[in-house]
């Protein structure tokens, strides 16, 4: 099981020197602007680094202004998967990732790098019918000269910048891998690589219209996945290792979630079902869909639509489809408002529920809020049979633009007010 036991962000973001310890239930409050929804992200890096992605063209504005870098990191205790010597000594370690954005001279050199590749990993194993495979081989050569003068021609023109929204370099576990977000002029770029390579191979070698026509469709098309592939424009150049563990929640609307594209997503809603009842979160439940839930009383079964259903009840099922597709043991949940448009009454269930599945199987959980209603019900001595769990395990930060504070479970109750206030603004 994983488990942070600290978190340090420098130069993210707002971020310029911010450094948190951490408990098993972590309340990020505080006014709009002061970084909460930052830490959840930098968690979010400093084990997914891969996650750089969904930033897009703006994964050069993640380094605070005032920074030569970002450099995020968590210490941590435990891990995700396979166990290692940390699991059997008392011995902690580091999730961490740097973040920097280049200078011109290696932002020239990693765009010369990514068409290099492009153009080294265009494959002739299973051209169409017009072109003979072991002819258009050497026209690999042709293709790299050509692409590499088009670059340094438009980078003398200082027009290379069109051609991408952003780059970073990011570094972690002694590599260096750079990550590029292509713009749509790139297309244009391949456009005019793919003909001057065409024009370059017919004053030299006697080939059909056809065969030119197919190497510039090839060109286009192989060069041209950098920006249609699985990943569309975000295109690293290397292999970054992620870490498992940690997931950033942005939404507990499961209605909002392609389910459909998750494996044997019907087992998944089985189990969330069968999770309702072991965990009591509903009484009387038969039948469980996003559709209908079916209930048996001794008087009958009777059905209500799933849309029918409170929030709090929505963002328990979400929070369980969450915790499913994923391994549920090595889980660090990063929320981030989960109580919005919700009903006071919902809160309480949705805490009631955070409370139990962190105490019962010790799942850490980072969750940002605005609302008084949330932090009041985590800080109820009405829930008496938490309370030594939570005196222990749950702490409230209150972030500032220059300063965070970190209270215990006593003291946020002391603070309650002083939280409330800041909340609104005062």
């Amino acid at each position: 099981m994983v488990n942070i036991e600290s978190v340090s962000i420098r130069g993210f973001k707002p971020h310029e020197s911010t450094e948190l310890p951490a408990k098993n239930i972590n309340i990020l409050t505080g006014k709009n602007n002061v970084g909460k929804t930052s830490v959840l992200e930098a968690i979010n890096l400093a084990f997914q680094p891969t996650n750089i992605r969904k930033y897009e063209e703006n994964t050069d504005t993640l380094v605070n202004v005032n920074s030569s870098d970002a450099q995020i990191s968590c210490k941590v205790s435990g891990s995700a998967g396979q166990p290692d010597l940390s699991d059997y000594t008392n011995l902690s370690k580091e999730y961490s990732v740097t973040i920097r954005n280049p200078s011109n001279q290696e932002t020239l050199k990693i765009f010369q790098e990514l068409i290099h590749r492009a153009v080294m990993n265009i494959s002739f194993e299973y051209p169409n019918e017009t072109i003979d495979a072991e002819n258009i081989r050497p026209y690999k050569n042709i293709l790299s000269n050509t692409a590499q003068k088009k670059i340094s021609q438009e980078e003398s023109k200082e027009n290379l910048t069109q051609y991408y929204e952003s780059i970073v370099i990011l570094e972690r576990d002694d590599k260096t891998i750079p990550f590029i977000y292509l713009s749509d002029q790139y297309t244009e770029l391949i456009d005019d690589i793919a003909s001057a390579t065409v024009s370059q191979i017919e004053a030299h070698e006697d080939v059909s219209e056809d065969e030119m026509n197919e190497l510039s469709w090839l060109i286009n098309r192989q060069m041209g996945s950098l920006v249609i592939g699985r990943y569309g424009k975000s295109n690293f150049l290397g292999n970054l290792n992620d870490h498992n563990g940690a997931k950033l929640i942005s939404s507990l609307d499961i209605t909002n979630k392609n389910i459909e594209s998750v494996e044997n997503y019907s087992v998944v809603l089985s189990e969330i079902e069968d999770d309702l009842r072991d965990y009591n979160i509903i009484q009387d439940l038969y039948d469980f869909s996003l559709d209908n839930l079916v209930f048996e009383t001794d008087t009958g079964r009777y059905q209500l639509p799933y849309e029918s259903m409170g929030d709090g009840f929505k963002a328990i099922t979400g929070l369980l489809w969450e915790l499913e597709i994923t391994d549920r043991e090595n889980q660090i949940l990063l929320l981030e408002e989960p109580e919005n448009h919700m009903h006071p009454g919902y809160i309480q269930k949705l805490v009631e529920f955070i409370i139990k599945i962190a105490q019962e199987e010790d799942i850490q959980f980072f969750i940002t809020t605005h609302n008084i209603d949330l932090i009041d019900e985590f800080l109820d001595p009405a829930r008496s049979e938490a309370e030594k769990y939570l005196s222990e395990s749950l702490q409230v930060i209150q972030m500032g633009k220059y300063t965070s504070q970190v209270m215990d479970l006593e003291k946020a109750r002391t603070q309650f007010e002083e939280l409330h206030l800041d909340l609104r603004g005062e």
